[in-house]
């Protein structure tokens, strides 16, 4: 089919066998956007290249409500295959876990990127340091890049805004449905076979690696200067460079439209997306992307009656249950928090933009 980040996504996932014999980085797959399910069928129809993708006891499609142990974890199981986390509104959502949404979404990025573990004591000596090989891919409403400031984690992180189908409507509806059915009664026999490809065809990894070098190079020559834009180069290279080989290990899977349209759309999208505003304008993103994600952590007022007081307490006011809410108030420890080494930058800017009232207070 021509819908070009579907088509990105299915290849992606088939490159994760790849990453070691290619040298190739751990990142991130991020589907973002307001599309009612066309995220999570692109996540699961990539999925279903390696198991059962459907909301099962035994999927391979694992949700936001973690933790950061467990995503290293699996990925140390798993490494050399994908992993799948389903719905970032879900992060933080699991008993006893201690960290916010924002926090977790953060240093998932950050581990996946680093493909290693945090070091763990234990009571006798330290715990092994985990290691690993993968791809993440990720759904949500909001970029999880815009929960993180670790630049290293959003340069190995690929972002896809938007419907991966193009729209919501019935018709569309209509074929993202037929898909899901496709992939429920038929799923986990494409990447094994890609592996068994991989392993017959040991004496042509040299020449994949020396195609990889020059798509590669091709494609940095476009990033102009922008570090990021170079890192995320690596990645797409890579997905360029299995996409023959995939289809020689599946020689019927058709491929009826022109890669290069697929990588043109990629590309233009990843490096349009990446040209973000000033900072002021993405913090300002992000804190309301926080209460968003921590609605609950944000005192009612009375129409919140019998809400729980969170650990560590409130950081705010926010009337979310009033659909014509106008402000939300953060609390100053959230704030400073939250705005990090740029807060007073950033307050200046809110000021001049009317972003912020202080309520005469000063604080």
């Amino acid at each position: 089919f021509q819908y070009h980040d579907v088509r990105f996504a299915l290849y992606t996932s088939f490159l994760a066998p790849f990453l070691e014999i290619l040298n190739v980085n751990n990142f991130t797959i991020d589907l973002s956007g307001n599309s009612s399910k066309g995220k999570t069928t692109t996540l699961k129809l990539a999925a279903s290249v390696w198991g059962n993708p459907d909301a099962t006891s035994d999927s391979i499609v694992n949700t936001w409500a973690t933790t950061v142990t467990s995503v290293e974890r699996t990925a140390e199981i798993m490494s050399s295959l994908p992993i799948f986390l389903d719905d970032t509104k879900l992060a933080g959502n699991i008993k006893d876990n201690k960290q916010t949404a924002s926090a977790l979404i953060s240093n998932v990025l950050y581990a996946i990127a680093s493909g290693r573990g945090k070091s763990r004591g234990k009571l006798i000596g330290i715990d092994h340091t985990s290691s690993f090989k993968t791809i993440l891919f990720s759904t949500g409403e909001g970029p999880a890049t815009s929960l993180t400031d670790n630049e290293g984690a959003k340069g190995r992180t690929v972002s896809l805004l938007g419907n991966p189908f193009g729209s919501d409507n019935a018709d569309m509806g209509k074929f993202v449905s037929s898909i899901e059915e496709g992939f429920k009664n038929n799923y986990g026999h494409a990447g094994p076979r890609v592996v068994k490809f991989i392993m017959d065809h040991e004496a042509e990894h040299e020449l994949w690696r020396e195609t990889y070098a020059e798509v590669c190079q091709n494609l940095m020559s476009k990033s102009e200067s922008s570090s990021i834009a170079m890192r995320l180069a690596k990645d797409v290279a890579a997905v360029i460079t299995i996409i023959p080989i995939v289809h020689a290990a599946l020689p019927e899977l058709t491929r009826e439209y022109p890669v290069e349209a697929m990588v043109d759309h990629i590309w233009s999208k990843m490096t349009s997306e990446r040209t973000l505003p000033d900072k002021n304008t993405e913090i300002l993103k992000n804190l309301y992307t926080y209460a968003m994600m921590n609605a609950s952590r944000f005192y009612q007022g009375e129409s919140g009656q019998g809400q729980f007081v969170p650990q560590g307490g409130y950081k705010g006011y926010w009337n979310s249950n009033n659909p014509d809410w106008t402000f939300i108030g953060f609390s100053k420890a959230a704030f400073d928090e939250l705005t990090g080494s740029y807060r007073l930058t950033f307050k200046d800017a809110a000021l001049t933009n009317d972003w912020l009232d202080l309520n005469g207070s000063g604080q």
